[in-house]
This record gives C-alpha cells, structure tokens and sequence, in this order.
C-alpha cells in the first residue's frame, strides 16, 4: 500500500502506518521532520514526539552544516576574530572564512541550525511504514559546496520507529537531531542519571558534574540546558507515570554513538524535553578553525522510539 498525504500541524506530510504493530508517524516534506508517533495509532490520542501547531518550527528537526547560528545578526558584523583569525569569543558561534578555500577574504553567515531544516525535502522512495526523503544542496552564497542529505524514517514490525540522516559532502559539517519529545508531569528519564555534563554553551567541558537522581524526573519542567557527555551510552527509557507508558529512545550515529548531547527545555516555549544527539565532527563549523575539505566525507546520525509497555 502506498503512504498516505496528510496536512498536520501546518505540514505536508507523509503518514507512516504499520498495520501489524498498529503504531503511526508522520513525517513532513519540510526538513524531513518527524512530527508525531503514536505507538497505539493516532486515535490513541498520545505522541511521543512533541509538535506545538501555534508554532510549527518547533518540532524535531535536523540541523545542518551548522549547529548553531553562524552570526548572531546573520549578517556577520558582530564576528569579532583574533590575531589567528579565529572566532575571539569560542562558544557554538562560529564563522568560516572563504580565504581557507582560495576563494577570498570574505565571512559568510548561515542561519540558525542551517538550511536543511526548512527545505523541502524530495520524496525518493515510500512504502505504508517507510519513506526516505533526499535534499540535494548545490552551491550558493552563503555554503559554496555541495552535499546530499538522505533521511529514512520507519515502523519496523514491533512497533520500533526508527528515523535517521545520511549525507556525503565536499565538507566536514556538523550534523544534529533535536528530538522534541512530549513533556507530562511525572516524566522521568532514570538513564540519563550519573551523566557527566556542563551547562550552557560552556563548551570548554570546565566545571563538569553528574547528572543526580532529582535531575532526571521532570515533575515540573523548567528551562534547562545541559551538554551531556554520553560515554558510548544511547539509550534511555523514558517513564510517563500518568500514561502508565515507557518509551525506549535510543540515539545512534555512524560509526558509533555520538559522544555528546544536548538536554534542552523551556517552559514558556512549550511543554516538551528536547534531547539532541550532536555529531560535531572535528573542524566542522562551529569549531571556527582550521576548516578542512573532505571529498566524499559520510556522516550519519539517527534515533529510534518504542513503547515498552
């Protein structure tokens, strides 16, 4: 059976639906974006994937080249750069200077988290519980290089929805997944305790803790920001109490787990707990030194959900 069009949540959307699990997803042409999976079905009302219709963005997404945002005015005059050239204040602003490739003095700016999450993507294949989508990136002002992007999103017969993002690229690049995932009192993440981890945008990993006990129930959610460091971990049971529902959510990345992840929230902007596996490759974007080409470099990054209940 073919997959089904659906509009959601101000989406175009793909409807994945495995009738021997009877788990559903959706997943927009926008960015390839997983919007929703509900592991009983839509009719059972509950999606492990947070996705606010008041402000479509804000809904898991991949970021690429870049993490963060390139110039915090996007025009690049604020980018302060030292005697080597390099950006003065460190942190996940970067800049890339064309001179690096011969191609001149010049400082591009990329926005925030990149283009690739507000493309449309390419439908390349689909079935009723599987679609891989492309984005294909030719050379413009801003990244001069080319790169293709591959995402696979897909209910394997127990229920598991498995998404997750190729690309080859002229490029080293930095490559992200922020998983919004739903947010109810009560909810309790008991893998991510004893998780070394600093906080903010302290990327110099000074002044690191362990994640405690208290720190991975989420009765009331307040605005948080922690840079897990993972140790080969990726995966943890998510516990919805008030559902009586866990959901395994494992992370992975070629070819290993990402070594790093970003726990996110804010209250104000929505009730979800965003879990982003990074793969910041070295000398990528937000580095700001030393950029290096690599043709034919491959990356990968993905995560997958299941209900254990």
């Amino acid at each position: 059976m073919a997959v089904q069009m659906v509009s959601r949540y101000g989406f175009n959307a793909l409807r994945l639906n495995n009738p021997r699990c009877g788990a559903q997803a959706l997943l927009a042409t926008r960015g390839a974006r997983p919007l929703a999976f509900w592991p009983g079905g839509e009719a059972s009302g509950f999606s492990v994937l947070a996705t606010t219709p008041e402000k479509p963005m804000r809904s898991t997404h991949v970021c690429w080249p870049n993490f963060g945002r390139l110039s915090l005015k996007g025009d690049g005059s604020d980018i302060q750069l030292d005697e080597n050239g390099n950006h003065a204040e460190g942190g996940i602003y970067g800049q890339y200077s064309l001179e690096n490739y011969g191609l001149g003095h010049e400082i591009r700016t990329l926005p925030m988290h990149g283009p690739a999450r507000t493309e449309e993507w390419k439908v390349a294949e689909s079935e009723e519980n599987m679609a891989m989508m492309a984005y294909d990136h030719r050379p413009d002002k801003s990244f001069p290089f080319e790169a293709r992007l591959v995402a696979k999103a897909a209910i394997e017969n127990d229920g598991t929805f498995r998404y997750d993002v190729s690309g080859i690229g002229e490029m080293v690049t930095d490559l992200a997944i922020h998983t919004y995932l739903t947010w109810l009192p009560g909810m309790n993440v008991p893998g991510l305790e004893g998780l070394e981890f600093f906080e903010g945008s302290d990327w110099e990993r000074s002044g690191s803790k362990k994640l405690g006990r208290s720190e991975t129930w989420f009765d009331t959610l307040g605005a948080l920001e922690k840079h897990c460091l993972l140790d080969g971990k990726g995966v943890f049971d998510i516990s919805y109490p008030t559902l009586s529902q866990t959901i395994r959510y494992e992370l992975f990345g070629l070819p290993e787990h990402p070594d790093q992840m970003v726990l996110w929230a804010n209250p104000d902007e929505g009730n979800f707990l965003c879990m982003e596996p990074v793969l910041c490759e070295r000398n990528s974007l937000n580095t700001g030194t030393a950029y290096m080409t690599r043709q034919g470099h491959l990356f990968s990054l993905g995560f997958s959900l299941r209900s254990l209940t």
